[in-house]
């Protein structure tokens, strides 16, 4: 598993339009690239509006991709 973070620019253009547009807007959003595979890949952004971030809500993807690593890992060994 490979994470990284990386800026709006850098996703590929099929990511682009499934960003959120909370606060300042999609381009001003930080954001991570999950490598669980070299054909598994996922982004997160942390475009959020305040009231949004608490790992019940908007983190919630936390939990999922820790096991998905997790599996991975498993799978690997």
């Amino acid at each position: 598993m490979n994470v990284t973070r990386i800026n709006y620019d850098q996703l590929p253009e099929s990511e682009k339009g499934n960003q959120p547009e909370n606060g300042c807007g999609a381009e001003y959003a930080n954001y991570l690239r999950v490598e669980f595979s070299e054909d598994d890949v996922e982004f997160f952004s942390d475009a959020m509006e305040p009231e949004d971030a608490r790992f019940s809500r908007a983190l919630s993807w936390i939990k999922g991709a820790l096991l998905k690593a997790y599996a991975y890992g498993k799978e690997e060994k």
